[in-house]
């Protein structure tokens, strides 16, 4: 029982110290910062990827970067 424990916490540490819970975590986190906008639908994915470079870029993402962008996006495609 003690070795099942230790391998459990030897996989969860090297699970935290890779890009992968870390990267999914900054994308559920964009979603949510998308979501708390005023994004329209058609909005969305775009702005997704746009915020997904600047992350890339950046390492972090804010609010502030969410409203940058999407006003970027409707500068481009103002509505009719």
């Amino acid at each position: 029982m003690a070795a099942v424990g230790l391998t459990q916490n030897l996989a969860a540490l090297r699970a935290l110290s890779t890009d992968g819970i870390v990267a999914g975590h900054m994308r559920l986190h964009l979603s949510n910062l998308i979501l708390d906008t005023e994004a329209k639908p058609e909005e969305r994915p775009p702005l997704l990827e746009r915020l997904k470079e600047r992350l890339r870029l950046q390492r972090r993402v804010s609010a502030a970067d969410v409203r940058e962008v999407l006003a970027e996006i409707r500068s481009r495609h103002p509505e009719a």
